[in-house]
């Protein structure tokens, strides 16, 4: 599943980004789970948007999507069919 969390929280520079995405690749792995393609962090209207295509069980990809989400708060997440970049990217 493709996932967008738009948060008031973002990287303070591409390496924190960088820093970011291998935890949180460690984690999915760690949680039976994969994340597939590059994950996404963009602006957004009034936030910043973390995107990233989420492979696994429904329960344990749904708990690790909260797990992140809670960590990003203020943050919501939802479920998107945009289209994600092959290698991470941070666009801030």
């Amino acid at each position: 599943m493709r996932v967008l969390i738009a948060t008031a929280t973002q990287p303070k520079s591409k390496e924190g980004f960088t820093q970011l995405c291998e935890i949180l690749r460690a984690e999915a792995i760690n949680s039976g789970l994969s994340i597939e393609k590059g994950i996404l962090w963009t602006p957004g209207p009034g936030c910043s948007n973390l995107a990233f295509e989420l492979t696994g069980e429904d329960d344990e990809s749904k708990e690790f999507i909260n797990r992140i989400t809670i960590a990003l708060m203020p943050s919501k997440c939802t479920i998107t069919r945009d289209e994600l970049p092959e290698e991470d990217t941070w666009e801030m």
